[in-house]
């Protein structure tokens, strides 16, 4: 094994426990959900803020894309 190779296994992830990946999932999804509710109380309002729905938007995409990601990880991940 070279240097760079032992670098390498330095920086690699673990794999994830059961717990752990579910634990992940469940936070994230957490999350998302909070910022649906803001959205959605963001827009109920009488005078909504137009760059408060945007960035609630581009929030939710990003934890949905999170959760994408990592319900795609799972399947290629052996719980230890």
């Amino acid at each position: 094994m070279s240097i760079m190779d032992s670098i390498r296994n330095l920086f690699k992830p673990k794999p994830l426990t059961k717990e752990e990946y579910e634990a992940k999932v469940g936070l994230v999804e957490t999350k998302r959900a909070q910022i649906q509710l803001r959205l959605a109380r963001e827009r109920d309002k009488s005078d909504p803020d137009p760059l408060k729905i945007d960035r609630y938007e581009r929030e939710i995409v990003h934890w949905g894309l999170l959760l994408k990601k990592l319900k795609e990880q799972s399947e290629k991940i052996i719980y230890q």
